[in-house]
């Protein structure tokens, strides 16, 4: 079978484990920030994050890995509308993310109810909700 991806195949076999995990985390970002999501969806990511790792420590390279992922697809919301940067991504929009974002860098360590729960606390602080 032809090589679709010549760079993928260069790398070593933990990196491209990485990459295939964080592919299989099916996780709507969008539908987070929105809190229209269940606390089982970070089950989900936390799940796919942990088959990915093959050597301790490397759970938050595959978490970083992870989030940029989604951070790169989201500034590419809107990218037929131009090429001079990121319509999507300005810094209103960055300030959502940016909440959800260091919310999810928790999921290393803290349980998905835990991460749940500490994001729709701080999305109230950040609505002036709390």
């Amino acid at each position: 079978s032809p090589i679709l991806i010549p760079s993928y195949e260069h790398l070593d076999e933990r990196w491209q484990q990485m990459i295939l995990s964080t592919l299989k985390a099916d996780f709507n970002f969008g539908q987070f920030l929105q809190a229209e999501n269940l606390p089982a969806s970070l089950f989900i990511i936390k799940q796919a994050l942990n088959d990915g790792h093959c050597h301790d420590g490397d759970s938050m390279s595959i978490m970083g890995f992870f989030l940029f992922r989604i951070f790169a697809a989201m500034c590419g919301l809107r990218a037929k509308q131009s090429l001079q940067g990121s319509l999507f991504m300005d810094e209103k929009q960055y300030t959502t993310f940016e909440v959800g974002f260091q919310v999810l860098q928790n999921l290393t360590e803290k349980s998905a109810q835990e991460v749940y729960s500490l994001f729709l606390e701080k999305r109230a602080v950040k609505q002036g909700l709390v």
